[in-house]
């Protein structure tokens, strides 16, 4: 019997099992014989054939009516019957009994929201103290256990006692709107009490307990009890129809916990009730085996879900496998593998939101690879087909930075002019500007150059300082006015400053090799002036002022970009942490884009162990960089 009934049973019985004495004898007899009658519908026709014209028991006969076509299942006729009852003739004995009938009748007629609502009027609006009053109310509310729990303690302080299956049932009921509203440790100690208190709870009220006591549990991130509880109700309900739930959660619980998950999320594939559960379930040990380096067995489990093979038809995780497979293969670096999963979720799953982030990440990766012509290839595709799109900033950008690369700087300027035309509030603008400032200069554009190195050290004070912008304009200033653009002049400023052994010869320095190596014949002489630099580093860098560190940094950053261009990895990447540590305490941007730099020559060179420090680093000290997160996807640490 459901608890509805249960409840419906119960009120029914109670309230008509006696009524008070009458001075009318001929009212009274009447009412006996409709309660003796032979049916419902023989009963309710004696009442209304006697049916007083005011009083109680016109009350009492109403009551009797509506519970009769209760008997019958006629709740319209019932809900007819009990709105006959006026105010004036419910006496305060009867108030509890009367609220209870309407809001059941209501209920049963579809206006669940009215029955709630009369529950609620009763119990916090007067002092309810019919039990029945509180079950109905928690059946059907959808938040407010606690509350609702706290006030019928208080109005009905011996229920336990008096009436331990009520009270037990309103623990029951209590756990259940607890889920309903999120409260999970209230939940949990709710259904706590149903499965472990004194009192014997009935049979059908403890797959349910025991199911949304390990799932409530599940909620509050207390692995340990959440393992315990599922894997119990699991044991003692093997058939119960949420295990499927409920093994996937003990499966979670289990990695947390240091266990192994396999064995329940096995189960969950096999009890999944429906194909979209199944591979709901199947990602999720696919992201299990992943974990473990099994990427053979992870791909056999994701190709079942993207191409619908094991859940007999396409599901809403068909993208998301597909996803997955690419994320894997861009782990394991093989780049072709990845485009070819990204692509394929832009091509067969069109319209799911996975599909632009996808295409974005196929031209991004190569990006990151510094395939510059396979990018911006991508790049294109995705402004063309989302002009408006959630990546768009970062595709002008990069786009930028590949087509400069390819030495498509009159390109890289449109698509940078774009960008800060377009996310003026962005916090890659820094960059962007900075970029800019030396494309127009590599253009000839002196004048705009000019402009925008100006409104950069302006908008972007901190982060102009450790570009050197300040001699960026001085330079630009001379170049502007008509000066030959000859880097003689640089280099004999920078030995007439005193060189790298003095402070303003340093910053002439970052100058001078940008200018070299800017020119292809050229890096060899920007390597030995920046390796002039960075030698006469002090061993102890606390002492350095902001600006020395920041001529520092700048200069170790040129220096690991220039040998991660030449190939010298180990080199490359002992400059770049150089730079992090110089820019860590100035610029966290600039530090978190140096360890990026180390990141990317320690795979190149095959020490996985130092690139996975480095993004420890990254990520307790600038977690939101986006270098910190393109470190995490290059180590496949998402």
């Amino acid at each position: 019997m459901t608890t509805t009934a249960r409840a419906s049973a119960i009120v029914l019985f109670l309230f008509f099992a006696g009524v008070p004495g009458a001075s009318e004898p001929a009212v009274r007899d009447v009412f006996e014989q409709a309660q003796s009658a032979a049916s419902p519908a023989e009963s309710i026709r004696i009442l209304e054939k006697g049916l007083p014209d005011s009083g109680e028991w016109r009350f009492l006969y109403l009551m009797e009516i509506t519970r009769q076509y209760g008997n019958l299942d006629d709740w319209s006729s019932a809900l007819t019957a009990v709105n006959r009852i006026t105010p004036d003739m419910i006496s305060p004995e009867h108030a509890d009994r009367y609220a209870y009938l309407l809001a059941l009748a209501r209920e049963n007629t579809g206006d669940a929201g009215a029955a709630e609502q009369t529950y609620h009027d009763r119990i916090f609006g007067s002092e309810a103290r019919e039990p029945l009053l509180y079950l109905g109310y928690l059946r059907l509310s959808s938040a407010g256990a606690e509350k609702t729990l706290a006030r019928m303690d208080a109005m009905l302080p011996d229920l336990r006692k008096t009436d331990p299956d009520s009270w037990l049932l309103s623990r029951y009921l209590g756990g259940l709107v607890a889920v309903r509203e999120g409260q999970w440790a209230f939940a949990a100690d709710l259904f706590s009490l149903v499965l472990d208190g004194p009192e014997r709870a009935p049979e059908e009220y403890l797959p349910w307990a025991s199911f949304y006591h390990g799932w409530s549990l599940y909620r509050t991130g207390t692995w340990e009890k959440a393992y315990g509880a599922l894997s119990l109700y699991l044991e003692k309900f093997p058939d119960h129809e949420r295990v499927w739930q409920a093994s996937t959660a003990a499966a979670f619980c289990a990695m947390q916990t240091g266990r192994d998950p396999l064995r329940h999320a096995d189960r969950a594939v096999s009890r999944a009730p429906t194909p979209r559960d199944r591979a709901e379930g199947l990602l999720f040990k696919a992201s299990i085996l992943l974990d473990r380096g099994d990427h053979a067995g992870a791909a056999t489990l994701l190709l079942s879900v993207a191409d619908g093979t094991a859940t007999s038809g396409l599901t809403v995780f068909s993208p998301r496998a597909r996803f997955m497979l690419a994320d894997a293969a861009f782990s394991r670096r093989d780049f072709a593998e990845a485009e070819k999963h990204w692509l394929a979720v832009y091509r067969d799953f069109s319209d799911d939101p996975l599909a632009e982030e996808a295409l974005f990440r196929a031209g991004e990766q190569w990006y990151l690879q510094d395939r510059a012509d396979r990018a911006v290839q991508l790049f294109t595709r995705y402004r063309q087909n989302h002009p408006n799109g959630k990546y768009t900033d970062l595709v002008l950008k990069n786009g930028g930075e590949a087509l400069r690369t390819q030495g498509k700087t009159d390109l890289a300027i449109l698509w940078w002019e774009s960008f800060i035309t377009r996310f003026p509030k962005s916090r890659l603008m820094p960059r962007v500007l900075n970029d800019l400032v030396s494309a127009y200069r590599d253009s000839g554009d002196y004048a705009a150059a000019l402009r925008m190195a100006r409104t950069y050290a302006n908008d972007y004070p901190r982060e102009a300082e450790a570009d050197r912008i300040a001699g960026e304009i001085e330079t630009l200033e001379l170049l502007n006015r008509g000066a030959a653009p000859d880097t003689a002049a640089v280099a004999v400023e920078y030995r007439r400053l005193g060189g790298a052994e003095t402070g303003e010869g340093r910053s002439k320095a970052l100058v001078l090799a940008r200018i070299y190596l800017a020119d292809a014949g050229r890096h060899a002489e920007g390597r030995r002036i920046l390796e002039e630099v960075t030698a006469t580093l002090p061993r102890n860098t606390a002492m350095l002022s902001r600006t020395d560190r920041a001529v520092y940094a700048g200069a170790e950053m040129l220096l690991g970009n220039h040998l991660r261009e030449t190939g010298d990895f180990s080199a490359a990447s002992r400059a770049f942490l150089s730079a992090g540590t110089l820019f860590a305490p100035i610029d966290g941007e600039r530090a978190a884009e140096a360890l990026y730099g180390a990141v990317d020559s320690f795979l190149r060179t095959d020490r996985r162990g130092d690139a996975e420090k480095a993004l420890e680093t990254m990520r307790s000290s600038w977690p939101r960089s986006v270098w910190t997160q393109r470190a995490a996807r290059l180590l496949g640490a998402e």
